[in-house]
């Protein structure tokens, strides 16, 4: 039996990786969720309609009308994105990337979204075709220094000032993008698009010291260090497809979504959803 999953929609509008990727995952694993707009449903006629199991919102969205109603549906369990909320809200599960780990919080991982930035479905297209894609949201001095390489920028919403920005991209666009290029340069720490872009295969390298480890992403000392790593993922085939295919097996073997609704089934009680959250990547391989 499946659960009454409710996602409430942010009310204005801004988005969250973290948020989008447990939510398209608890989707997956569970046949479905319900996805609330309280501008179109008042708090009390959802909760009476729908019954939730799970109700997982941001911690700005979490309102007195959803407290209220919870105080009366005392078996819906509710999950929120962020601690930045009234500490009086009944909460049963906090999730944030800068959070304790205990038995009613939950420390959020980067991870992959493979549902939606699902690598299977992305195909190259000749209009995104470049040797390194860029995905950032202000100018930084290391694109200064890669004039050497046919590279192309993007962002989500903010202009680059650069002569390779192309301009926004659609987030529905990206894996195409991604798919297109033949090395991602992270260069502000992207934890999740990293983990997306290396569980799709293709190859990624990160400015940062990021939270890979450096068997996977290497750690450059400098922006020379940084310019030979690169040059070695684009120009050395054989090794950049061997380290490809490793970095591709650790991800999908730690850090996916699905991991993280696993963890968030078992802290929640629900021990059978949180082995199916697992078994559920491979639909995705």
């Amino acid at each position: 039996m499946k659960k009454n999953i409710v996602c409430k929609l942010s009310l204005d509008g801004s988005p969250s990786s973290e948020f989008s990727g447990m939510c398209s995952s608890l989707a997956s694993v569970n046949e479905g969720i319900l996805i609330w707009n309280e501008k179109e449903k008042p708090a009390w006629d959802m909760f009476y309609e729908y019954s939730p199991d799970i109700l997982v919102c941001l911690d700005k969205d979490l309102s007195k009308a959803i407290s209220s109603a919870t105080n009366e549906y005392k078996n819906t369990k509710v999950v929120v994105f962020g601690t930045n909320f009234d500490p009086e809200f009944r909460v049963d599960l906090v999730c944030d990337k800068e959070i304790d780990d205990s038995s009613q919080s939950m420390r959020l991982l980067p991870s992959a979204n493979i549902v939606d930035f699902n690598h299977s479905s992305a195909k190259h297209k000749d209009g995104y075709a470049t040797e390194v894609l860029i995905l950032e949201e202000k100018l930084n001095e290391i694109m200064n220094a890669m004039h050497q390489f046919n590279m192309k920028i993007f962002s989500l919403k903010d202009r680059v000032y650069h002569q390779n920005y192309i301009g926004t991209i659609d987030p529905k666009k990206l894996p195409v993008a991604v798919s297109s290029c033949n090395v991602f340069a992270d260069l502000s720490g992207n934890s999740d698009m990293i983990c997306n872009v290396m569980a799709m295969k293709i190859p990624c390298l990160s400015a940062t010291n990021c939270f890979i480890d450096s068997e996977y992403m290497p750690i450059p000392a400098d922006l020379e260090d940084f310019m030979n790593y690169l040059r070695t993922l684009l120009y050395k085939e054989e090794f950049a497809k061997k380290h490809t295919a490793k970095c591709y097996d650790y991800i999908l073997s730690n850090y996916t979504y699905f991991h993280r609704a696993s963890e968030l089934y078992e802290k929640l009680g629900y021990d059978e959803f949180s082995k199916e959250s697992l078994d559920a990547i491979k639909n995705y391989l």
